[in-house]
């Protein structure tokens, strides 16, 4: 699965990355392994989220399921959430995930640069991710 997560239970911050090829299917597993942590009441509205994109190669990522993730986003509203998007189709589907999540309340931004995503956060970059 080139979508996977960690979590910095200290911090409260949960560094999600993707690399490869994206799929749908990618971002829907993503985003039910973070249901269950949300419905299990590990993760709350104190923790943030980082995306990041910056290892994905090709993306095969719909708008249809950028918009069923809008509609099944378990976050509570007033946690923050901000994706590295480097690539301009990766930043533009990420953009139009911001901006129907903020329609409904929610405080997501996308960023192409990632120290504008983690100072905004205000959290720390992690340790170099494990390669694929």
């Amino acid at each position: 699965m080139p979508a996977d997560f960690k979590l910095d239970i200290e911090a409260r911050v949960v560094y999600s990355r993707a690399w490869g090829v994206l799929h749908d299917d990618d971002m829907n597993t993503h985003m039910q392994r973070i249901r269950e942590l949300v419905a299990s009441g590990e993760i709350d509205a104190a923790w943030v989220q980082i995306l990041d994109f910056s290892a994905v190669e090709e993306v095969r990522v719909t708008s249809g399921c950028v918009r069923q993730l809008v509609e099944l986003n378990p976050w509570p509203a007033e946690s923050r959430r901000a994706a590295i998007a480097p690539d301009t189709l990766i930043f533009g589907l990420v953009r139009m995930y911001e901006l129907a999540s903020c329609e409904r309340g929610h405080n997501v931004r996308a960023f192409s640069n990632p120290q504008d995503a983690f100072e905004w956060l205000g959290v720390d970059p992690p340790d170099a991710p494990d390669t694929e």
